[in-house]
């Protein structure tokens, strides 16, 4: 019997001594052993930002689904308990992070069964959504019942991850699909992500604090060299109680500024950040002033970022801005701040230049000379086009600017101009190295000579490499203003020059303002100033009549007469009206045997009055005196058989040049009436008329007469007149079909003895839907034609001058282009087939 008990019991122990051995193969590098034999897990979790990491509460501050035996010590390895997944399910904590957080999160796990038992780490945004991109998990290889007893009864899982962008919460997560899952010892450690000081052309002084406030204006008692809430640098900056900090920088109006800092506090007293914007003279613009109150309470920080918290306000530098200020604030107790940075983005350029005068003036197009690229419509001061050529390294607008060479010199650009004419240019250059770079403004004769003194001139001062920037590429944008061009002038010149180094140009912009016209009431001369060519003036000799643009008193051009040649304009008039002709003119070199007049000629249908011709001898030498034309000023009264004036100018030989002629008429023939009313006005689509008289002697009738040009009349009806009175009478009558346009009338007001005289004129306008017109209107850069009942010959545009500034054919679905047009109002004169003429206002607005 004890044979067989002794057998027993060694087979016993080769069986405990087996399974030792088998259990012994599978298991894991084990925990160490403490001093005293025993093996303990690693529970040791400093800043542990899970809610009851050991579930030694049950499950609370967690997040379960499925079945869960809580407070189970079978399977405790940290603290006096663990948690049980019965089969299916999950259960999972998250902690708020910012992206760039380094996460760890460590768990102890095992199993029975493996069925899917796995530990998770993974980020939400704020609304909740996954983000898929950091996600990491690892799936749990431990079974509890092969667990070897010298070890802890379940294995730590480690998973570590970086907040990705977006990222506002860690989740840190166990799951399985069935069996037990066993859980202790849960750990999530978050490593703040480090502080944007990445700070780019800060324009800041001294942006870290790291010399104390150097370059700061203070107010108030400052700890400075702080290193508890440096967040860049070694030090920050720390304000005891009340009082402020800033520091400001030049900008330019349009400029975009971001100002960025890290701030804090103990308790909240009105810590705050602020942007605003001076004026040159030091006055606050509230218009684009912003502010943030600080919110970071340093005491309760999170672990999920920097000590101090970052605040970011960006702003517009409003009209008249000359200086922005970063600034910070407080009413009391601490403010903690590092990390400032101010970025200036420059405004961007303006390419839009509406009426500029410069051909290619961002140099986007060039002829090739010698294999160099040499700017189209620009001259330089190296005829082989050595020197000024097209580059693209510091294009403004468009992808090319202009470029001067190492070795110094000129470039230019003459544009017409008239005497009294002043100019604005507005240009963008740089340079490397500073050499005498400038660009001025030059008027010239017709010689393109100088004259006078350097109309504007403006000298560089930065380089393309100085920061901030101040536009694209480093090109910084000058204006030049030119005053009143002097008599003879014919061009200004706009010029870059330099001594040596790089000269950088782009996006030049000239505008070129005419002198203001004499205004002349009721002109009744067509194209007065010759605007609209040698059109309406009638040309007679074997001379030349041309425009110029050499000597002008309105507008941009005017006549020139050379040889034997006359020009002329009819007008119709009455007897006893009394006409007046003013008109500049002079001429060029020597008139020494020559007739150069200026007449008045009044007919009797094709027969010259010559008793009652008025003439004018020219005698302004264009290059006397003061430089140009003269004004010379003809008048008189028509004689009794007058039906016609005759306006001539001629030269027998030599050259004349004209601008600006007025001609206006007075009606001084007694009237057989005494007309106290005469108008028109719309009934529907008739035009009523109704005039009245204070007094009659020996009338007869009243014609009532229709035009609509001023020159062709047509009869519409008589009125019969009271014949005498001396009480006022009215009279009316109805034109039932007027025409789509301008419609005129005037009375012919008849005596018994067959004399007569004419009344003023007056007139409507008659638009229906059936009438051409342009829109829409107001509009900026395009128009569209509708044309009414009658087809569109021609369409001329004039400017409220009457000067003509574009005349053209319409053509069927092509827009009317008005780019080039200024801001302003506009009469539109349609001129359709069948010879009638309406008429429409237009604004262009910019």
């Amino acid at each position: 019997m004890k044979k067989v008990y002794s057998l027993m019991v060694m087979c016993i122990i080769v069986l405990c001594l087996s399974y030792n051995e088998s259990h012994a193969k599978v298991s894991l590098t084990l925990p160490e052993t403490s001093s005293t034999g025993t093996t303990t897990a690693d529970c040791g979790c400093d800043n542990n930002a899970l809610t009851n990491g050991s579930f030694e509460n049950g499950n609370t501050g967690w997040t379960t689904s499925g079945s869960f035996d809580t407070k189970n010590t079978a399977y405790n390895v940290c603290g006096n308990y663990a948690t049980v997944l019965n089969g299916a399910g999950s259960i999972y904590q998250q902690v708020a992070v910012a992206p760039g957080a380094v996460v760890r999160f460590s768990a102890y796990g095992g199993y029975h069964v493996k069925n899917g038992q796995t530990f998770k780490l993974s980020f939400y945004t704020s609304g909740g959504a996954l983000i898929n991109s950091n996600a990491t998990s690892v799936a749990v290889d431990w079974d509890v019942d092969k667990a070897p007893s010298n070890g802890p009864i379940l294995k730590q899982y480690v998973l570590n991850a970086t907040a990705p962008a977006g990222a506002a919460f860690a989740r840190a997560e166990a799951y399985g699909s069935g069996d037990y899952f066993k859980i202790d010892g849960a750990c999530v450690q978050v490593t703040r992500p480090p502080a944007d000081c990445g700070c780019d052309d800060n324009v800041l002084t001294n942006g870290s604090f790291e010399n104390g406030n150097t370059g700061w204006t203070t107010n108030g008692n400052f700890e400075t060299k702080n290193t508890t809430y440096d967040v860049c640098g070694s030090y920050a900056t720390v304000l005891n109680g009340a009082g402020s900090i800033y520091q400001q920088y030049a900008v330019a109006p349009g400029a975009v500024v971001r100002f960025s800092a890290y701030g804090g506090y103990h308790v909240k007293a009105g810590q705050t950040f602020k942007l605003s914007f001076y004026n040159s003279g030091g006055t606050l613009i509230n218009a684009n002033a912003t502010s943030v109150a600080v919110d970071w309470d340093v005491d309760t920080a999170p672990n999920t970022g920097p000590i101090l918290k970052q605040y970011v306000l960006t702003a517009t530098a409003p009209a008249g801005a000359a200086f922005a200020r970063a600034e910070a604030t407080a009413t009391g107790d601490y403010f903690k701040l590092d990390g400032a940075c101010m970025q200036v983005t420059p405004p961007p350029a303006d390419c839009n230049c509406d009426g500029n005068t410069l051909v290619n003036p961002s140099f986007e197009t060039y002829n090739t000379v010698n294999g160099k690229q040499i700017p189209s419509g620009w001259s330089s001061s190296n005829d082989a086009g050595q020197i000024f050529t097209d580059d693209d390294a510091y294009a403004v607008c468009g992808s090319k600017n202009g470029l001067l060479g190492t070795s110094g010199g000129s470039f230019w650009q003459d544009v017409n101009t008239i005497p009294g004419s002043t100019a604005v240019l507005n240009i963008w250059g740089g340079y490397h190295v500073k050499s005498s770079h400038k660009f001025q403004l030059i008027y010239l004769n017709a010689s393109k000579v100088q004259i006078g003194a350097v109309a504007a001139e403006a000298t560089l001062n930065k380089a393309v490499e100085d920061l901030p920037a101040t536009g694209p590429n480093g090109m910084t944008k000058y204006t030049l203003t030119a005053g009143a061009a002097p008599a003879g002038t014919s061009y200004i010149r706009v010029l870059g020059s330099a001594t040596g180094d790089y000269f950088k140009v782009d996006n030049a912009c000239l505008k070129i303002t005419p002198p203001v016209c004499e205004t002349c009431t009721g002109n009744a001369l067509l194209n007065p100033s010759f605007e609209d060519g040698t059109n309406n003036w009638t040309k007679t000799g074997t001379g030349t009549f041309t425009t110029s643009t050499d000597y002008v008193v309105c507008g941009v051009k005017s006549a020139k007469l050379t040889d034997k040649v006359a020009i002329s304009q009819s007008k119709t008039i009455a007897p006893g009206n009394t006409i007046t002709w003013s008109i500049y003119a002079g001429y060029d070199g020597s008139n020494a045997g020559y007739t150069q007049t200026l007449k008045v000629k009044f007919l009797n249908g094709s027969t010259e009055l010559t008793s009652s011709t008025v003439t004018v001898t020219i005698d302004k030498a264009v290059t006397a005196g003061t430089l140009g034309l003269k004004k010379y000023t003809l008048t008189k009264q028509a004689p009794a058989t007058t039906t016609s004036v005759v306006l001539e100018i001629s030269t027998s030989a030599g050259t004349v040049y004209s601008d600006l002629g007025c001609f206006t008429i007075k009606t001084d023939t007694p009237l057989p009436v005494t007309l106290t009313d005469f108008s028109v006005k719309k009934e529907g689509t008739s035009a009523a008329l109704s005039w009245k008289t204070t007094a009659e002697t020996n009338s007869k009738s009243f014609e009532v007469q229709h035009s609509l040009n001023g020159k062709e009349w047509a009869v519409l009806g008589s009125v019969a007149a009271q014949g005498e009175s001396l009480v006022t009478k009215s009279y009316s009558y109805t034109h039932a079909s007027p025409a789509n346009g301008n419609n005129l009338y005037r009375l012919k007001m008849i005596d018994n003895d067959e004399t007569f005289a004419y009344s003023r004129i007056v007139s409507e306008n008659f638009v229906t839907d059936e009438s051409a017109l342009l829109y829409p209107n107001p509009s900026s850069n395009f128009m569209k034609l509708r044309n009414g009942k009658e087809q569109i010959a021609s369409i001329q545009i004039y400017d409220i001058r009457g000067v003509k500034v574009k005349d053209f054919i319409p053509k069927d679905g092509v827009d009317v282009d008005i780019s080039s047009l200024p801001a302003g109002n506009y009469v539109v004169t349609f001129k359709q087939s069948n010879g009638l003429v309406t008429k429409q206002k237009i604004s262009v607005i910019r």
